[in-house]
């Protein structure tokens, strides 16, 4: 027997070529965005500084790729929607995977062992929730769904919630956002959620343990200037 791993070297090279070029394609709208609500103060600073993150790895653009994937395939399976719609709340802005007349939806593709933990805890990440009740509350509608489907068989939950729910939470978000914006502050790293402490998955490892001094060592490092 022989094993060869051309083929997989091929697709890597290509994957990694495709998000780079969509990368050098976007142009950075200077809005705190839906996708990034759950992220810490910290790394939503550094993003509108535009100071680059970590790379990805295989692994992580392999599963982008693959909830792109997904995505297609559910929204292809439902009648009458609208996809990708720019929705604003506050000066954010977020894009709807699916929208209906009634409901936008948040499609996740999750691995397996994933879905079931949702199932077991019957109920959508606090993340995700926070994306979702943004796109209600910037389309005005009373609810919102988040779909899960598992990666491996297509299994889908949905899960709908109330708008007014997250609302406050959101409204929170967004005044500590603009409020270390207007004061061209980077504030320390502080994690909203657990999995956000593990330094494999930090967007900004650098900035991670960094105090004050340290922070503006690296914005020097990286030419960072506040917009005017």
């Amino acid at each position: 027997m022989i094993i060869k791993i051309n083929l997989d070297k091929l697709v890597s090279e290509k994957i990694t070529a495709l998000y780079k070029e969509r990368d050098k394609k976007r142009t950075p709208s200077g809005r705190l965005s839906a996708s990034i609500l759950g992220w810490p103060l910290q790394w939503q600073v550094l993003k509108y500084l535009k100071v680059p993150q970590q790379e990805k790895d295989q692994y992580t653009l392999r599963r982008f790729l693959r909830g792109e994937h997904v995505e297609e395939f559910v929204a292809g399976m439902m009648d009458d929607i609208k996809q990708q719609v720019e929705v604003y709340y506050r000066e954010a802005i977020g894009y709807v995977d699916v929208l209906t007349d009634n409901m936008p939806y948040e499609i996740k593709s999750v691995a397996n062992s994933k879905y079931k933990w949702i199932l077991r805890q019957a109920g959508a990440d606090p993340q995700h929730k926070l994306q979702g009740a943004f796109y209600a509350l910037g389309l005005g509608m009373s609810e919102y769904s988040i779909v899960y489907v598992a990666s491996d068989d297509y299994r889908i939950t949905t899960f709908t919630y109330l708008t007014l729910d997250s609302k406050d939470e959101i409204d929170r978000i967004i005044d500590e956002y603009n409020g270390a914006i207007k004061n061209k502050v980077v504030p320390p790293f502080r994690a909203r959620y657990k999995w956000q402490e593990k330094f494999q998955y930090n967007s900004y490892p650098e900035f991670m343990n960094a105090g004050t001094e340290r922070i503006q060592q690296l914005l020097e490092h990286y030419k960072v200037k506040w917009p005017k």
